[in-house]
């Protein structure tokens, strides 16, 4: 099934932390997506007129912002999963949305070492460099690979 990511999401400015192990902080990388979306591994869509409109709605009865407003509202479109770990958009979704499936970054990591089995050691480096290099916190890691 192919990956889709609004416009929105793709102006975002996304980056790690690319400095050295004992401070990785020093340094940003912006991550670019390009050769992701000319492989076509990642494909990029262009909301509606009607999706900007439910997503301006959305936005404006919740919390959430206009990206992911329009990131929820063109995976209802499509009828396709939404990729988030963001508790309050699923809080949000799940009492104002009809039901959606969610996939979790955990659930990316769970399916990437079911499909590859990679060592024990990239798997932990993997985990590592989602926590250190992108500054996001796991709500559960499976104690198999802490």
């Amino acid at each position: 099934m192919p990956v889709a990511i609004t416009e929105s999401v793709q102006r975002e400015a996304l980056c790690i932390f690319s400095g050295p192990e004992n401070d990785v902080m020093r340094m940003t990388e912006v991550i670019d997506v390009q050769p992701l979306l000319a492989s076509r591994l990642l494909l990029l869509i262009s909301p509606s007129e009607d999706i900007q409109v439910e997503a301006a709605n959305l936005t404006h009865e919740s919390l959430i912002d206009d990206g992911e407003a329009i990131t929820v509202i063109s995976a209802i479109h499509y009828k396709w999963s939404l990729g988030t770990d963001y508790l309050q958009l699923l809080d949000t979704l799940t009492r104002k949305v009809q039901t959606m499936h969610t996939v979790s970054t955990l659930d990316i990591i769970d399916h990437w070492i079911s499909i590859t089995h990679p060592p024990l050691e990239i798997i932990k480096t993997a985990l590592w460099n989602i926590e250190v290099r992108a500054g996001y916190k796991l709500h559960c890691i499976p104690s198999l690979y802490s």
